[in-house]
């Protein structure tokens, strides 16, 4: 998740974004990179305060996309779903 989180960030708001976002998820939360894919219901939250909720709805939708696409599943867009609703397996 951390890598497609990375990307999809990459892609909508620019590189510097991740490094806002790593360093407040540390600082405020003490939550290594490593731990990113284990905690997403955490990650989720920083992102509400750092983006609104519109923001991160549709960052959650993007990096839920691209994690299916990575399995090679289809992606059905899920209405009321946060990134942490979608099952991937």
């Amino acid at each position: 998740m951390a890598t497609a989180l990375g990307s999809v960030l990459t892609v909508l708001l620019g590189s510097a974004v991740i490094d806002t976002i790593h360093s407040h998820v540390k600082e405020c939360h003490s939550i290594a990179i490593e731990e990113i894919p284990y905690r997403p219901n955490t990650v989720m939250s920083v992102m509400e305060d750092l983006f609104s909720i519109t923001g991160t709805i549709t960052i959650g939708n993007a990096v839920a996309k691209r994690l299916f696409q990575n399995y090679g599943l289809d992606f059905v867009d899920k209405f009321g779903y946060d990134l942490p609703d979608y099952d991937i397996e």
